[in-house]
Parts: C-alpha cells; sequence; structure tokens
C-alpha cells in the first residue's frame, strides 16, 4: 500500500505459490474485472464530503499526492463525482516516483502554492505517512481495513474514519506539531 509497482509482484508471488508458469495477461485481465466489480460497490467513504464541504466554505485548499497512476486517480475522482474538486492532483506520473519518496507531496504543496510546514496529509498508508512526513507535512492517519493493522505511529494523530474528525481537528492536529516543532528548536 502507497508504494509503486516496482515494491512487490504480485504474479510472481502467485507463480510461486502455485509453483507453475501461468499466464500473465490471462490472469491480470481476470484480476481487474473482479477488482473493477468489487470497487465499483464502494462509493465515498464516510467523513470525505463533509470535510471537503467544510474546507471550500472556509477557503482551505486541497489537493490529492497520490502513489497511483493519473488514470487510476482520475478514474475514481469521475466515479465518485469528486473530479474538479482538487485544484491540484499529483500522482507518480507527475512526481517521478512512489511513496515513501516525498515527491508528489512536495509537488502538491508547491502547485497549491504552500510551504509543506504549512500543510496536512490524510494518509491510510505506513509509505504515504512516511512520504508525508519526509516531506515536512503535519501527518493525519486514517487507516482502511488492509492498512488498519500496519504501523502508523509516525503520524500526528490515527483516527478510524475522517467521520471521526473535523476541519477544526485538523488545525489543531498542525498546531500541536507546529508548537512542538518550535520548543524542541527543529
Amino acid at each position: 500500500m502507497g508504494g509503486g509497482l516496482d515494491a512487490w509482484d504480485a504474479f510472481d508471488h502467485l507463480q510461486s505459490l502455485v509453483g507453475a508458469r501461468l499466464d500473465r495477461e490471462l490472469v491480470d485481465s481476470s484480476r481487474r474485472g473482479r477488482f473493477n466489480e468489487l470497487i465499483g460497490a464502494f462509493g465515498v467513504l464516510p467523513g470525505v464530503a463533509e470535510l471537503l464541504s467544510s474546507a471550500e466554505a472556509e477557503g482551505v485548499l486541497v489537493a490529492i499526492a497520490s502513489s497511483s497512476t493519473s488514470v487510476w486517480v482520475d478514474g475514481h475522482l469521475q466515479r465518485l463525482r469528486l473530479d474538479g474538486l482538487f485544484p491540484v492532483v499529483i500522482t507518480r506520473d507527475q512526481a517521478g516516483a512512489a511513496k515513501p519518496d516525498p515527491a508528489v507531496y512536495l509537488k502538491a504543496c508547491e502547485g497549491l502554492g504552500v510551504l509543506p510546514s504549512e500543510a496536512v496529509a490524510l494518509e491510510d498508508s505506513a509509505n504515504g505517512v512516511e512520504s508525508a512526513k519526509r516531506a515536512g507535512l503535519s501527518v493525519i492517519a486514517v487507516p482502511n481495513r488492509i492498512t488498519e493493522r500496519f504501523d502508523l505511529s509516525k503520524a500526528d494523530l490515527v483516527v478510524p474514519s475522517l467521520a471521526d474528525i473535523s476541519l477544526e481537528r485538523v488545525r489543531d492536529v498542525h498546531a500541536s506539531r507546529s508548537l512542538l516543532t518550535r520548543s524542541s528548536g527543529c
């Protein structure tokens, strides 16, 4: 989660488990079909619409910084009818690297015209938390069903759902981190 395609090859792993050569195109086609069927059933996660609405009402800038490809991100934004809500969308295509490399966050902050120290990342993976921290952002981790068992302790706050957090709480987390950074001389 939160890594590039070179992080792990599931097909090679499957072949090693089966102990035989498999047809990559056939397996990939079947996997894509099933994946699209499953993911098509998911809507916007709880709390996302409310947080985006609050951000828009208060003039808070938002961006997407993703290790996925532009095709993937744009497709899901369109499917969920969230396209157009993010003035800046940076993917590994534009950044040239996937998380935990900080490039996607650095480019997203640049696109918004803010310093990383002025930004807060909402992340669901350990690689994402690492990426945002390395870029200099405050981080709130919101694990999903796959990443809930991962070590997200480097985040400034971990919440089970975006429905459990408000824009005010996001600001509080950032302010708390900023105060700690200043007082420790970092």
